[in-house]
């Protein structure tokens, strides 16, 4: 090719990086060649209101013998765009790839193609594309085609979680441009990098300073905005901070914006402090005088973000977890669940999202269903899809399978991936005591010994407490595996007064009503079993009516519970009248309790 036609073709090709097309074409076409008529001059126009006809001129143009060179590759320039614009991407690439057969193979063609492959699913295609239109770039005039070919290169390794090398690239691109703008970008893709590497200090200052080059960069504002709100749990600045970005990005963009491009940006936006609002209200506890208001915030986030882009999964599955607050509109976020996932069907985490919202509402065939689909897709919540299987397993007395579910969550816990928010001590604690729980309820399994499922149901307890010490939850743990076991009995006791003192300490009405009935489980077997510690049946007993009904009065989700086992504990004591009112009330609260009472391997005394 001539040093003329090399810059012909540079000139066409940039009809794909934004230059006027007709200016560009015209241009381009040589005297002689005019004389092709008009299919040429309807090619080039790519008038929107006649798309199908400057689609037809073009390629009358390609076809005609008379056309030049520079005209044919103008065309198969043009129609590529306009194919692209129809989402017709497979022509697309065709009108590409011969356009760079007949010698268009400037970078900002090459980079037209490689964009094409990408979406096309053709990552490695891509990479050659962008990679060539790199070493092909020439000159101050393909410094944008080089960048956006660094740029287009570094979001596939992104992707593909290559973490160095896409450092490496943004660096690259960087380094090419003058433009703040465009360093702007190239800061914000450097940050990702950085974040998917663990450095989020580094990724925050490379955020950072794409907004000090560029202060109306929409995308380094999301990201300082979705890093922060990652931050929430560690840093008590990071909620601030995160919905002072949000707020900036979304009065930047503004609510009344109409293009596509602006209205998905506006929903990324909304959405991403509806779920800095919606975690917080979870986090919360009862009582707080902030949760009506972040759920009220929450809803309106995510409202106006499915409103600004329907197809907005985040906003989707955001509103479903205000839905599923109150019983009444559960049935719309099972809604827009299914909507989201018609969206996004190889997302694990809206099935994962799915199966828990069916739980809580009492669907367990359909939630298994989906923890199974979520499970199938991998990802980062693996580790709560094999965790709420194994409480649906523990709910139907399935205690093999559940054991098996939460060592599976346990194995995750310990060796990854979980998910961001997932402090890596808490999930193991959590699988680990779960598992305690389900092994104690296999003691009396046929062909086990008791003694060894009950010595790895103690370990297992004594194993969540040393991941996350001084919690009343796990403590409250050990002291329950060794009255299910038997015996031990002052190490158990031992472990549930320190739970009931750290409960106390936290406030914590739920993990105090725990610890309660956990002393009140323990001192009613004790009595049952002779009160070997030389101490009388009768005070082991008392100790039970009164550790029972501390429970009871801290907890009234519980409190059936902790009410028959005081009924057991109080006829025991031969006070039957008053224990028989109390068993009835029980009963009547929750027809399960006895069963998950006589899990607790205590009988009634007249056993």
């Amino acid at each position: 090719m001539t040093p003329r036609s090399q810059s012909c073709c540079s000139r066409l090709s940039k009809l794909l990086l934004g230059v006027a097309p007709a200016l560009l074409l015209a241009a381009a076409m040589p005297a002689e060649a005019r004389g092709v008529g008009g299919d040429f001059r309807t090619c080039q126009r790519q008038d929107a209101r006649h798309l199908q006809r400057a689609i037809a001129a073009c390629g009358a143009v390609i076809e005609n013998d008379r056309a030049t060179v520079a005209q044919v590759q103008g065309a198969l320039i043009a129609r590529a765009n306009m194919l692209i614009g129809r989402n017709d991407l497979t022509a697309a690439a065709a009108d590409l790839e011969q356009a760079q057969r007949m010698g268009a193979d400037d970078s900002a063609t090459l980079v037209a193609l490689g964009r094409v492959r990408a979406r096309l699913n053709d990552p490695d295609g891509a990479l050659d594309a962008f990679h060539e239109a790199s070493a092909n770039a020439a000159g101050a005039q393909d410094t944008v085609a080089n960048f956006e070919a660094q740029m287009a290169t570094g979001a596939i390794q992104l992707e593909r979680r290559q973490w160095t090398q896409a450092i490496a690239t943004y660096t690259r691109a960087f380094e090419i441009t003058s433009n703040d703008v465009r360093k702007s970008r190239a800061l914000v893709g450097l940050g990702h990098a950085y974040l998917g590497a663990g450095d989020t200090r580094q990724a925050i200052d490379n955020y950072e300073d794409a907004v000090r080059l560029n202060a109306d960069s929409i995308d380094a504002l999301l990201a300082l905005g979705d890093v922060q709100s990652s931050l929430v749990t560690t840093n008590r600045h990071a909620f601030e901070y995160a919905d002072a970005y949000y707020t900036d990005a979304l009065a930047k963009i503004g609510p009344e914006s109409t293009g596509v491009a602006p209205r998905r940006l506006l929903a990324r936006a909304y959405a991403g402090r509806g779920d800095l609002y919606i975690q917080r209200y979870l986090r919360a506890r009862a009582g707080d005088t902030r949760r009506d208001q972040d759920l009220e915030t929450a809803n309106y986030d995510f409202q106006h973000a499915v409103e600004a882009d329907v197809q907005n999964v985040d906003g989707l599955v955001g509103r479903a977890k205000v839905y599923e607050q109150a019983p009444a509109t559960r049935m719309r976020a099972v809604a827009d669940l299914d909507r989201a996932i018609r969206i996004a069907p190889e997302n694990g985490e809206i099935y994962r999202a799915r199966g828990d919202l069916y739980a809580l509402i009492g669907d367990q065939e359909r939630a298994m269903r989906d923890y199974d689909e979520a499970l199938q897709r991998g990802g980062v919540q693996s580790y709560r899809a094999y965790f709420q299987r194994g409480m649906i397993y523990i709910g139907v007395n399935d205690f093999v399978r559940a054991d098996q579910s939460f060592a599976q969550a346990a194995a995750l816990a310990r060796h990854g991936p979980l998910p961001p928010d997932l402090d890596p001590d808490t999930a193991l604690a959590e699988a680990l005591f779960m598992r305690s729980r389900a092994q104690w309820n296999l003691i009396d399994s046929p062909g086990l010994l008791a003694q060894d499922v009950a010595l790895n149901a103690r370990n297992l307890a004594d194993e969540a407490a040393a991941h996350r010490p001084h919690q009343a939850r796990y403590e409250a743990g050990r002291c329950l595996t060794r009255l299910v076991a038997g015996g031990d009995w002052g190490v158990a006791e031992v472990a549930c007064r320190e739970a009931i003192r750290l409960a106390r300490e936290t406030n914590d009405a739920n993990q105090l009503s725990d610890a309660y009935g956990a002393m009140g489980m323990l001192q009613l077997r004790w009595a049952l079993a002779g009160a070997p510690n030389g101490a009388i049946e009768a005070t082991h007993l008392q100790y039970a009516v009164d550790a029972f009904d501390d429970a009871a009065a801290q907890n009234a989700s519980g409190a059936a519970l902790y009410r028959y086992g005081q009924a057991v504990a109080l006829q025991c004591l031969g006070r039957q009248i008053e224990g028989g009112r109390l068993m009835q009330q029980a009963l009547q609260a929750d027809r399960s309790v006895e069963a998950r009472f006589l899990a607790h391997r205590i009988r009634h005394c007249q056993a």
